[in-house]
């Protein structure tokens, strides 16, 4: 039986995982947010329970402090720098 405290947590995960964008890139991971949304119940159980191990274990998975930065030009080539903001 899931305690009051778990049901609130799978509660906002399951509303994490509906209010997610389509046609967004993937992350590191490479999971689409259309996968996600698909599995929206099983997805949310299995980040509880993920959530829940990390906070008893006190460390961040090392895949979670990553991330792809890619400027894109507002104007002009993509081929070009100097299109790019600093």
């Amino acid at each position: 039986m899931r305690s009051t405290r778990d049901t609130s947590v799978l509660k906002k995960s399951n509303g994490a995982v509906s209010s997610l964008t389509n046609n967004k890139a993937p992350g590191v991971d490479e999971i689409s947010a259309e996968i996600l949304r698909h599995g929206k119940e099983t997805v949310a159980e299995q980040l509880v329970e993920l959530f829940n191990m990390i906070w008893q274990g006190m460390e961040v998975p090392a895949d979670w402090k990553k991330g792809v930065i890619i400027k894109l030009p507002k104007k002009g080539s993509l081929k070009d720098c100097k299109d790019c903001n600093n």
